[in-house]
């Protein structure tokens, strides 16, 4: 399973990402290093799909 770099970052944003790293790894994802071999969206992406400067704010801070 696959899924493209906006669609990676739509997930973090959205608070998915544990789910979605474990339906691409086919076990649950725990570590960093889970999420490393499993997502390869960059900052840039989801810098991207911030739609607001508050969120673009507490996504800085949290990165």
């Amino acid at each position: 399973m696959s899924f493209t770099r906006q669609e990676q970052a739509q997930a973090i944003l959205a608070g998915k990402a544990r789910r979605m790293a474990s339906a691409v790894l086919g076990r649950q994802a725990t570590t960093g290093s889970d999420f490393r071999e499993a997502l390869t969206v960059e900052r840039i992406y989801l810098i991207s799909e911030v739609r607001d400067d508050e969120a673009l704010r507490a996504l800085g801070r949290s990165i």
